[in-house]
């Protein structure tokens, strides 16, 4: 079973046509929390061998000798990109937090806007119990 939940319930499986989501990771007893954002795939090219190649050749022009793959995170094991929350969870276990998924969303520029907009509103900075630090966005206009 997953420690992440989403609604209030066990999250199970990733729903289709998601890239990443949005999440929450709360220590109830101290009040200490973290927002962050985590890819549920990645899009990597592989060069393709030279027998692959020609079993993907089709027709005239140049053989392909690359292709697209993508592959799985490890968002089920996830615990964060931050050091000081990693280190919390190592010495105290995962039982003692909390792991939210907020939301999900189709495109990394969309992941990285709604991480930024949760991190900012909330006032996450500011904040002495947030874990947050620093936030970081550039996303074009055109992409979302």
């Amino acid at each position: 079973m997953s420690k992440w939940t989403y609604r209030g319930a066990p999250l199970e499986e990733i729903p289709p046509k998601v890239v990443g989501f949005t999440y929450l990771i709360k220590h109830p007893a101290s009040g200490v929390y973290y927002y962050g954002s985590k890819k549920v795939q990645f899009k990597r090219t592989k060069k393709l061998s030279k027998k692959a190649s020609e079993a993907a050749y089709s027709g005239r022009g140049r053989k392909p000798t690359k292709a697209v793959v993508y592959t799985e995170s490890d968002w089920e094991t996830y615990r964060s990109s931050s050091k000081e929350l990693q280190k919390m969870i190592e010495e105290q276990g995962e039982d003692k937090f909390q792991f939210i998924v907020l939301d999900f969303w189709p495109s990394t520029q969309k992941l990285s806007l709604e991480e930024t907009k949760l991190i900012i509103c909330t006032g996450a900075l500011e904040d002495p119990l947030s874990l947050n630090s620093w936030v970081s966005c550039r996303i074009r206009k055109s992409n979302l």
